[in-house]
């Protein structure tokens, strides 16, 4: 498979504890990649319609930017029994494009694009004890999202003409209030309930700046109203509040456990499924019209309300994979081991959906290109794994998982759903230390 790249990593770390209770910590981490290559696109035929899938360039520099910076006092202060700032930001800028390591490109056919990201954003945390056995812990954050993508050239189109934005210019502003509750009504008993509201406010500075490739001509807002119809609004606002109630029961001398979890959880539209705009030349065919992306301004975020149980039994030299209490015997004597099987349902509305444009409810036309779209959904999984540490360096376990995905609106299969998979590892290890010389 045609594939590969070089990479240049680097990170700094810092951290300062002027006494017991109090840490200052910073990091940076700057990351290079160049010349990478991808698999080659390959022509399909999908619902009768030859199209083109795979990669149609190539990430020729990737530089990818990371810094954190944090505090942390673990003394009480003011009612507070753990207070912590982290501030962070994350930078990314790229060049792409079809020509530099694919020389069979046609000189007509040459594009380039290079998306770009910045976001900084800070989380401010605070443990506060509510009675002996309740703990909360309320967190305040905000992030800041700069992303803007533009793709020069195309069929037809010269490397100096503008012919689509990845990500026309998105301003994303997240918001969010976070009340976790923990509570230990007894020592085998363990009960958590997290609260969270998210305000999220997301616009595109360049919704009407003109994209020109070969006969057509057209404006991001243009593309989306021509499939979403007009009314394209340039800013817009959700209000997402999410709840989740975990519980845990140990029995049989903690050897047993018991999880259960219920929850209703949102997620916004990200800067992709919102604003993408790459449209295709004028007049093309179904083949043609298929390599277009269009976003969605006015998706709804997704409402997961989903439910989890699992039950785990262990042998009483259980301590971790690769850990066994000591004394114990080996090999088929062994009493290291733990069974679990865990399992999920998910009832998803206004899933965010990546489709193609068939003249469905809300899309008003039928030529193939990529579009999102909300739909109901509902999916389910299944977890189990069986492990063994059969001494102190050699230990095995068995891995099976299940995932099960429909699009219930439309009545077929959700994409990228994973099939039953199943992994059987042994493992070998030797921590002891090296004898002094």
């Amino acid at each position: 498979m045609r594939t590969g790249y070089k990479r240049h990593t680097e990170q700094l770390g810092l951290q300062y504890r002027p006494h017991a209770e109090t840490s200052l910590r910073a990091m940076v981490l700057r990351d290079r990649i160049d010349d990478h290559r991808l698999p080659l696109t390959a022509n399909v035929v999908q619902g009768g319609v030859n199209i083109v899938e795979g990669f149609g360039a190539d990430p020729v520099r990737t530089e990818r930017t990371v810094a954190l910076v944090s505090a942390e006092r673990m003394k009480p202060l003011s009612g507070l029994d753990r207070l912590k700032l982290e501030i962070r930001y994350g930078g990314l800028e790229r060049v792409a494009d079809n020509f530099t390591f694919r020389p069979e490109t046609a000189s007509t056919n040459r594009n380039e694009a290079r998306p770009s990201r910045h976001e900084i954003g800070g989380t401010l945390s605070g443990d506060v004890p509510l009675a002996e056995a309740v703990l909360a812990r309320l967190s305040l954050s905000t992030n800041r999202i700069w992303h803007d993508g533009t793709r020069w050239g195309g069929p037809g189109t010269s490397l100096t003409t503008i012919s689509g934005y990845q990500y026309p210019g998105v301003e994303m502003w997240e918001n969010a209030a976070n009340l976790d509750l923990a509570w230990k009504p007894a020592a085998a008993t363990k009960v958590n309930l997290g609260l969270r509201y998210d305000y999220v406010v997301a616009d595109a500075a360049k919704l009407d700046q003109t994209m020109r490739v070969g006969a057509y001509s057209g404006t991001a807002r243009s593309l989306y109203a021509s499939y979403f119809g007009a009314g394209i609004a340039d800013s817009r606002d959700d209000h997402l509040v999410s709840i989740k109630l975990d519980g845990e029961q140990a029995l049989l001398n903690d050897r047993l456990a018991l999880t259960g979890s219920l929850g209703r959880i949102m997620r916004a539209a990200d800067t992709q499924e919102r604003y993408f705009a790459l449209p295709s030349a004028a007049g093309a065919t179904a083949s043609g019209t298929s390599s277009r992306q269009v976003g969605n301004s006015d998706l709804d975020p997704e409402q997961h309300y989903r439910a989890e149980a699992g039950v785990a039994l262990k042998g009483d030299d259980w301590l971790d994979y690769g850990r066994k209490r000591p004394g114990g015997d080996d090999g088929v004597g062994s009493r290291s081991w733990r069974l679990s099987l865990n399992g999920h349902v998910d009832q998803v509305m206004d899933f965010i959906s990546r489709d193609r444009a068939h003249g469905q409810s809300g899309v008003l036309l039928n030529d193939n290109a990529f579009i999102w779209r909300n739909v109901d959904a509902r999916l389910a999984g299944a977890d189990a794994e069986a492990a063994w540490n059969l001494s102190r360096h050699w230990s095995t376990r068995l891995l099976v998982n299940y995932r099960w995905g429909e699009n219930t609106s439309d009545g077929r299969a959700l994409y990228g759903i994973d099939p039953l998979e199943a992994n059987w590892l042994v493992d070998y290890q030797d921590t002891a230390p090296c004898a002094a010389r």
